[in-house]
């Protein structure tokens, strides 16, 4: 039994030594190819986890029990004759396990697990932040709310990104103290020491604790997490699309992917009602007033600087066109109908300036054509309904 249970956990070591080894690898692949922001994406994942978790903890097992066996030299013979059945049944799991691992890890480098996954946290952020069963009317006055007189500012105390807004307790904070507060930064924004966070009035009924309790509402740290960021998931695909497009890789498939998802995650936003930018409290008095992110800043962040690097790759050019038209199927906003029909103008302008034939020239024109006349019908059928 001691032998069985010193080469089960000698062996599971050193399993768990390779999977670590691959991780590492992985992480290095992912980093160079992907970009650094993708390595959470990889550090969080749950199959990494779960199998480094089953190796490291079957050898302490094995180690525990191994404790336990005495030979008659030690005061009697004890062999936990349960405890070694668990140990070779788990050293089994584990054998199981790390060959699930390899074929997992395989699939996690796979460029087009790695967009889906970034495109699945990205949609999940929109169903946090602009959910499908709430929104404010397109008329809502949101300037008429702000007082003209001066408000306190609330300040950063330190250098960092914003990555969550806890508008309860902001909420809290204002209900208490009878106060309007407007924020002056949304999730994803850099602050340093002495950024103005946020604005209150009336200003002398906020005292510093009132300050303290709003700006530890406003959570910053060293870098952007998707938490409440929906710009951030863009720029993530938009990384990925670009060092596609760059000349030592030059892979304009993997880009065309990455517009494709972001394709679909903008039509899933354009679906959406605005969100709600006033938090007003039990008695409809408005509290607490948030930045917006329009449509077309996304729209922009996902498609601008991929069609910049790919003006040369008619691919790319003609991909963009189709998922614009494919966007202003869904939208029924005029604003994000006519932010579409800049993008379309300025893919053509791309295309002119690149160095294409004329034949290929011929057909994106024919595409730009029919994304133009999908996006004039969108707007009539808009000022039809408004009649």
């Amino acid at each position: 039994a001691r032998g069985l249970l010193e080469t089960a956990a000698g062996s599971l070591i050193t399993v768990a030594g390779v999977s670590f080894s691959i991780a590492i690898v992985l992480m290095s692949l992912a980093s160079s190819q992907f970009g650094p922001r993708l390595l959470r994406t990889f550090m969080r994942d749950t199959g990494n986890q779960l199998v480094l978790g089953v190796f490291v903890s079957t050898f302490l097992y094995c180690l525990l029990v191994l404790r336990t066996i005495r030979g008659e030299d030690a005061g009697g013979l004890f062999v936990p004759h349960l405890s070694v059945s668990i140990s070779v049944v788990l050293t089994v799991a584990s054998l199981v396990v790390f060959i699930y691992f390899i074929h997992h890890a395989a699939q996690l480098i796979q460029v087009s697990h790695i967009i889906a996954s970034v495109g699945r946290d990205l949609e999940e952020v929109i169903d946090r932040v602009v959910p499908a069963d709430g929104g404010r009317r397109e008329d809502e006055p949101i300037a008429s709310n702000v007082p003209t007189s001066r408000g306190r500012p609330i300040r950063a105390d330190s250098a960092g990104y914003v990555q969550l807004i806890d508008h309860e307790d902001l909420l809290e904070a204002a209900v208490e103290r009878d106060l309007l507060v407007r924020l002056t930064v949304r999730a994803g924004s850099h602050v340093v020491p002495g950024t103005v966070l946020a604005e209150a009035w009336p200003a002398h009924q906020v005292d510093d604790a009132a300050a303290d309790a709003m700006r530890a509402a406003i959570v910053s740290g060293n870098q952007r997490t998707e938490q409440q960021d929906i710009d951030f998931g863009f720029q993530q695909l938009g990384q990925i699309a670009l060092r596609a497009l760059s000349p030592a890789i030059n892979d304009p498939f993997t880009a065309g992917i990455c517009v494709d998802r972001l394709g679909g995650v903008l039509c899933r936003l354009a679906e959406r009602p605005r969100p709600l930018l006033i938090t007003a409290d039990e008695g409809g008095q408005p509290r607490v007033i948030a930045q917006e992110l329009a449509f077309t800043t996304l729209l922009d962040s996902a498609f601008d600087e991929i069609r910049r690097a790919g003006r040369d790759i008619i691919y790319i050019l003609d991909r963009l066109l189709g998922t614009l038209a494919r966007i202003a199927e869904r939208a029924d906003r005029t604003a994000d109908l006519e932010a579409l029909r800049e993008q379309v103008e300025l893919v053509l302008i791309a295309a002119r300036h690149g160095s294409h034939p004329d034949e290929e020239l011929v057909a994106l024109e024919a595409a730009h054509r029919a994304a133009l006349t999908t996006i004039d019908g969108r707007l009539r059928a808009g000022a039809r309904r408004e009649r």
